[in-house]
C-alpha cells in the first residue's frame, strides 16, 4: 500500500516527525509544495517486477480555515462565487463526491519503479576424506574417526538483477558438537586455520578460527548464539558469481 505525506516546510526534504500531513491544506495562490509517496515492496516480488503509480491532484475550494477542502466550484460565470479554473486543461474529469457531480480540475502524473534484487541459491555438500579403516581411499566411510569435508556454495543467479552485497555465510555446528557427534577440525589448512573459501572456483583463501582478527571469518565465536558457528563474511557476488566456503569435521 501507498502512504502519502506533504512537505511541512520546517526542514527541506522528508522528515518523519515533521511531514505528517496527508493532504495539501489551503495552498496559497501561485505556491507550490512537495508530496512524498512511499510504497511497500511485498516480499513475494522478484527482480525485474515493476510497480506503477498515478498521483492525482484535485482542485478544491478552501474550507474557511478549517482542515480539508470542499468540492471545487469551477462553473464558469457563476455570479456571486469565485471561479476556480484548471490551468492545465479541462479534459480531465473526476467525480466530486461532495456535490455528486463529475467535474474538471484534476491533473495526474505517472511513475514506476522496478525491483532490483539478488537471487541467491545455497547448496551444502559433504565428502568423506578419510576414515581409520580405509584411510584416504575412495572407500572411506562416515564412521567414528572419519574426516568429512563440507562445502557451502552460495550462487547469485545469472538472471539476478542486482549484486548480492556484504554477503555473510554462517553454519552452526553447535548442536552436533554439543551432542558429541562431531568435532571441528581446527587445523585443516594450517595451524589455527580451519576455514577456506574461493570465488568462482579461483584461488583459495584461508581463514583463521579466531573471532575479531583481520580476516573475513571465524569459528570459535563466544557471543550469544555464536558458539561453534562457522562464519565468513564480506562477499559481493555479481549475477552469475558464486562463493564456496570449505571446512572439515571429525565424526566422534
Amino acid at each position: 500500500p501507498a502512504a502519502i505525506f506533504v512537505e511541512s516546510g520546517a526542514t527541506p526534504g522528508y522528515q518523519l516527525a515533521q511531514d505528517t500531513a496527508t493532504y495539501i491544506d489551503e495552498l496559497p495562490e501561485d505556491a507550490t509544495t512537495q508530496v512524498y509517496v512511499f510504497m511497500d515492496i511485498p516480499s513475494t516480488q522478484t527482480g525485474g517486477d515493476i510497480s506503477g503509480q498515478t498521483l492525482t491532484a484535485q482542485v478544491a475550494a478552501g474550507n474557511g480555515g478549517a482542515t480539508g477542502g470542499q468540492g471545487a466550484d469551477i462553473t464558469s460565470d457563476d455570479e456571486g462565487n469565485v471561479d476556480i479554473v484548471n490551468g492545465v486543461g479541462s479534459n480531465q474529469i473526476v467525480f466530486d463526491v461532495l456535490n455528486g457531480v463529475s467535474v474538471t480540475g484534476t491533473f495526474s502524473d505517472d511513475h514506476a519503479y522496478r525491483v532490483l534484487s539478488a537471487d541467491l541459491e545455497v547448496m551444502k555438500t559433504s565428502d568423506v576424506i578419510s576414515d581409520p579403516v580405509n584411510g584416504t581411499s575412495a572407500d572411506a566411510k562416515a564412521i567414528p574417526g572419519a574426516i568429512v569435508e563440507y562445502t557451502i556454495r552460495v550462487t547469485n543467479d545469472a538472471g539476478a538483477t542486482e549484486d548480492a552485497d556484504n554477503l555473510v555465510i554462517t553454519d552452526s555446528l553447535d548442536t552436533e558438537i554439543t551432542n558429541n557427534e562431531i568435532a571441528f577440525e581446527t587445523a585443516t589448512f594450517g595451524a589455527g586455520v580451519g576455514i577456506q573459501y574461493n570465488i568462482n572456483g579461483g584461488a583459495a583463501v584461508d581463514v583463521t578460527n579466531t573471532d575479531g582478527d583481520a580476516d573475513a571469518g571465524w569459528f570459535d565465536g563466544s557471543g550469544p548464539g555464536e558458539t561453534n558457528v562457522v562464519e565468513v563474511s564480506g562477499f559481493t557476488l555479481t549475477p552469475g558469481d558464486y562463493v564456496e566456503v570449505i571446512f572439515r569435521v571429525e565424526i566422534q
